[in-house]
């Protein structure tokens, strides 16, 4: 449907949640996309150490294993 180059090395499965798409990269960046028939980027963001694995999904949020870190990512409650 689209092609685009997100740059850097992204060595982790991407995760989709039903509206949009996370990839993430060695160096420790993440990239997300909406998920549909256009590419649209929503956000970037880095942790200090590149990731080692693939994310986890449990309940509302991400388990991410960098070079040095075990990290849970939710949204914040309101």
């Amino acid at each position: 449907i689209w092609r685009e180059k997100l740059g850097g090395n992204q060595i982790a499965s991407p995760v989709h949640d039903g509206q949009r798409v996370y990839f993430f990269g060695a160096s420790g960046k993440t990239i997300v996309i909406r998920a549909g028939r256009k590419y649209e980027q929503l956000a970037d963001s880095r942790l200090d150490a590149g990731f080692m694995a693939s994310p986890s999904v449990f309940a509302d949020s991400f388990i991410l294993r960098t070079k040095t870190h075990l990290y849970r990512i939710a949204d914040k409650p309101e």
